[in-house]
């Protein structure tokens, strides 16, 4: 009896566990952010949708994301996506974003932590010899 319950409660904490990581990666509707606000302000949401619009001024970069409920604006330190691109967007949610006097909710998107490339060569360049282009 007890060996059983012991292996209940094992599948029990288990099962917790991946809803838990299941629930934690999944993208979540637009809608549902803006309607949600209070209680997200300052979290980490993820959406996807498709870019309906960016810009790169001097001082900001930011792109407008649509789903099929919404669209939202999100401030980036990347790359801009181009227009049409089908993404997920992971970063915190700001109720109260300031840009020139003008208060909006937008996400404002982590940076991306680039990778360098390693490039094996198999040529060997001797110093002072052309390279050809």
């Amino acid at each position: 009896m007890l060996k059983s319950i012991s292996t209940y409660n094992k599948t029990l904490l288990i099962s917790l566990l991946a809803f838990l990581t299941i629930q934690t990666s999944c993208t979540i509707p637009i809608k549902l952010v803006l309607k949600k606000t209070d209680k997200l302000n300052g979290k980490t949401v993820r959406v996807k949708g498709t870019i309906i619009s960016s810009v790169e001024l001097s001082d900001i970069k930011c792109f407008t994301i649509k789903d099929r409920t919404e669209k939202i604006c999100v401030v980036t330190n990347n790359l801009l996506p181009l227009k049409r691109d089908y993404i997920k967007v992971k970063g915190i949610l700001n109720i109260n974003y300031q840009y020139k006097k003008q208060q909006m909710i937008v996400i404002e998107e982590k940076q991306m932590k680039l990778k360098k490339l390693k490039i094996y060569s198999t040529k060997k360049i001797k110093r002072g010899s052309k390279v050809e282009y």
